[in-house]
Parts: structure tokens; C-alpha cells; sequence
């Protein structure tokens, strides 16, 4: 029997979060302040506020759980899960502040004009500024 890992992360926006896990998966549940208990095989008692039930590229579920002292979510997932590793992880966690800059720069009245992927493996975004009167 796998046992799920916990794995810390600077995301903290729940709705950027499910958008960033939207692009990957056909179905994310999220539970607003009432984590679910994640199924896995055997009994499990781990709850998440953010879940990827199984699915047909999913072995065992992915779970973000809220850590109450920083605010951030923890990553939960099986520890024997090869394709949904620490990896994916940062690929996700690209793609929430993709996410996490539009949201902001949305606020703001701005539109995301241009993003380009660097060579280095960061994302360049510009944004258009619409000037008030």
C-alpha cells in the first residue's frame, strides 16, 4: 500500500490553484473550507480542500490541503506516484503564477497580451495597461 507524501508550496489562492489544475485534469474538486477525505487503496484518513479524484491518468487522487499556519496549500499525494512527482509539481506551480498574475493584473483592468515560454524555463507575460481618465 502507497502512502500519501505532503509537499509544501508558496500557493495560497484557491481559485488560482483549481484553474492551474483545470488545464491538466478534466475534473478538480474544490471544497471551500471543508476538506474531503481523499479514497486511495486501504483505508486513508488524509482530507484535502482541493482534490483530483481517480481518473484515467490519475493512479492514486492529488490533494491540496490548507496549511492553517501559513495559508499556503500542501501538495498531497502518493509517494510512489512517478508521474505526479515534485517535477510536476513546479510545472503546476508555473502555471498557478501564470494564473496568480493575470487574476492580479485582471484587478488592475489589464489584459494579458503576449506570454512566451524562456529558454531558461521561466514564463515571460506582458500585459496591456488600459489608462484612466
Amino acid at each position: 500500500m502507497s502512502l500519501y507524501v505532503k509537499h509544501s508550496t508558496v500557493m495560497n489562492d484557491a481559485s488560482c490553484l483549481v484553474k492551474a489544475l483545470e488545464k491538466r485534469f478534466k475534473k478538480v474538486e474544490y471544497h471551500h473550507n471543508n476538506p474531503q477525505l481523499m479514497n486511495g487503496y486501504g483505508l486513508r484518513n488524509q482530507k484535502a480542500e482541493i482534490i483530483v479524484r481517480k481518473q484515467a491518468d490519475v493512479y492514486e487522487e492529488l490533494g491540496f490541503a490548507r496549511d492553517t499556519s501559513t495559508g499556503n496549500f500542501t501538495a498531497v499525494m502518493s509517494d510512489d506516484n512517478r508521474k505526479y512527482g515534485k517535477v510536476w509539481l513546479q510545472n503546476l506551480s508555473k502555471d498557478y503564477l501564470v494564473e496568480k498574475a493575470n487574476a492580479l493584473m485582471a484587478e488592475q483592468e489589464s489584459d494579458l497580451v503576449e506570454q512566451e515560454a524562456m529558454q531558461d524555463g521561466s514564463i515571460r507575460l506582458r500585459y496591456l495597461v488600459h489608462a484612466h481618465a
